[in-house]
Order: structure tokens, then sequence, then C-alpha cells
């Protein structure tokens, strides 16, 4: 069974977590000032903090009307003029034929897209998936077959390396031989 807890002091606890989270933990809230203090205070911080600035004061001056268009409902309330309407237009005015141009070209497609192969195109599932069945195995078959060529050429290469070795061995030793017998003949 739960105990029952005062709202209050769930509330009191969310307050005092907060002023910890704001003011830090070496924070202290002093009770006794009121809130109508502080602002004064900070509005008086606030007034000094601005004084000789007149870029700041020109922009709070105006910050109604930076408000007002930064409203999102601005376009809403006040509507774009004739004119503005048409310069937009006419800015758009090679994206909006461009766009004609494609949806022209769809409408002359439209007849190949509503045609009967395109429609059938359901029932040629089965079909298709037994070509992609058969194209899967025609390319294991390829790259086995392929493996098997590369291992021949493999090996009638190292069969060709080794007659050259060999071929080179035997016309070293039969030139040797060539050699011994012209020395060992009798000079006439």
């Amino acid at each position: 069974m739960k105990a029952y807890v005062d709202p209050l002091d769930v509330l009191d606890a969310r307050v005092k977590l907060l002023e910890s989270r704001v003011l830090g933990k070496k924070g202290k809230v002093d009770v006794k000032s009121s809130v109508m203090d502080s602002i004064m205070v900070i509005n008086t911080q606030i007034v000094n903090a601005l004084a000789g600035r007149e870029q700041v004061t020109t922009v709070l001056k105006r910050l109604d009307e930076l408000e007002k268009y930064m409203d999102p409902s601005f376009g809403d309330i006040n509507p774009l003029s004739l004119k503005a309407k048409l310069e937009v237009v006419q800015s758009m005015e090679g994206e909006l034929e461009q766009n004609l141009k494609y949806y022209q070209r769809l409408q002359q497609l439209k007849s190949e897209l509503d045609s009967e192969h395109i429609k059938n195109v359901p029932a040629l599932k089965s079909k298709l998936d037994n070509l992609i069945v058969i194209e899967l195995q025609n390319r294991e078959r390829y790259e086995k077959v392929s493996k098997e060529i590369r291992d021949m050429i493999q090996q009638y290469n190292e069969i060709v390396s080794s007659l050259s070795k060999s071929f080179v061995k035997w016309d070293a030793a039969l030139t040797k031989c060539e050699m011994d017998a012209q020395v060992k003949k009798p000079i006439d």
C-alpha cells in the first residue's frame, strides 16, 4: 500500500530542485526581497547596460515590428500584393515551364502506362521468378567454369614454365657436350 504524499510537499521539493539547478548549490534565495524589487533592480541594470549603445536601443525600439515580421502567420495576415505575387511567379518561370514539359510528356506516355502489357505484369511474376532462378543457376555455373578455366590456365603456365626451365638446362648441357666434343677432336 502506498503512503499518502502531500501534493504541496511534492511541489515544494520540485521548486527547491529548480532553485538548486538555476542558482547552483551556493546560491541562496533571499526570501525577504520581493519579486517587484528584483524586477526593478534588473530593469535598472538593463537600462544602465544599454546607455550609450544607440544601435541596440534602435533595435529594441523596433522590437514590435521585428516580432510582427518574424511571426509565422505574418504571410497569412498580410497577403502579398499583386505585384509581389507576379514577381514570385516570374522568378519561378523556368521551373514552371520545365514542370509543364514533364506533365505534357507524362500525358503522352499515359497510354503506354495504361497498356495491356503493363497491366499484365502481376500475371507474369511467376515467369519472372523462374527466369531469376535460371539466371542465378547460370551465374553459379559460369563462376564454376571460370574457376576451372583459371585453374587450368595456371596449370598450363606452370607446365610451360617447367618445360622452359628444362629446355634451358638441356640446351646448356647440350652446348657443354658440343664444346667438349670439339675440344677432344685432334687438329689435323
